[in-house]
């Protein structure tokens, strides 16, 4: 192929993205130095620029997450982590350093809760949790020893994610990060405010945890089209 049909391929959106940013810096970089009078990125159009794309969560309902509680797995292990984490939103990096000393009691002992600095955002989170969630701590003998043991190659807990999933027959492409999206819908579609899971998940900032919401909407509107659907055939003129 020639030159021209390279030029004539598309790119991802996130190499624009990536690109975009680079060429941005460096404009903005020689109109400091005085090597320009004005950045020229500044004079495209909002359609003209790249954008983040939403990507699409992948959750697993509160009756797919039912079915995967009641599925063996060959990892027990990795079993009682995953369903830990959709009960707490935890990362799969906090999960494997989650300790008993991160376990704490409200001032009239009537609930437990974590309370955890994020590796990724350094956030301290603060999440209460349920008899289920507790129920999947083992017990240690050290405080600072880690709760869970499981394989340190993601890729190997991924496919054990995966080989479970199956048996519990969901189709959906279920990693340990799914066990995140997992608890943000299952919040929200009990009730929970989103400001409330936004502070739960620790997100710096709403709009992120408006993603979920979305979703729910989406929900609601599918509900509702596939009510149209049933009834349409019978519904009188």
């Amino acid at each position: 192929r020639g030159l021209g049909d390279v030029y004539k391929r598309q790119i991802s959106n996130c190499t624009g993205l990536q690109t975009q940013a680079v060429l941005t810096a460096a404009l903005n970089t020689a109109l400091r130095d005085g090597i320009i009078e004005r950045n020229p990125m500044t004079l495209l159009t909002s359609k003209e620029r790249f954008h983040q794309q939403e990507s699409k969560r992948v959750y697993l309902t509160i009756d797919e997450l039912k079915r995967m509680m009641a599925t063996p797995c060959e990892d027990g292990e990795l079993k009682k982590a995953f369903l830990f984490a959709c009960f707490t939103g935890l990362r799969l990096s906090d999960i494997r350093t989650f300790t008993w000393n991160k376990v704490l009691a409200t001032p009239d002992d009537s609930t437990r809760y974590i309370r955890v600095r994020m590796l990724k955002t350094q956030q301290v989170v603060n999440v209460p949790l349920s008899k289920d969630a507790l129920g999947y701590l083992r017990e240690t003998e050290d405080g600072d020893e880690p709760i869970f043991r499981l394989s340190s190659a993601v890729s190997v807990i991924e496919q054990r994610l995966a080989e479970w999933a199956k048996k519990a027959e969901i189709e959906k492409h279920v990693t340990f990060h799914v066990s995140r999206h997992s608890y943000a819908t299952m919040m929200l579609t009990i009730g929970v405010d989103i400001y409330t899971v936004s502070k739960l998940l620790g997100h710096k900032n709403v709009a992120t945890t408006q993603i979920y919401a979305k979703i729910i909407d989406q929900k609601k509107i599918d509900a509702v089209n596939m009510m149209d659907r049933f009834f349409g055939k019978d519904r009188q003129a």
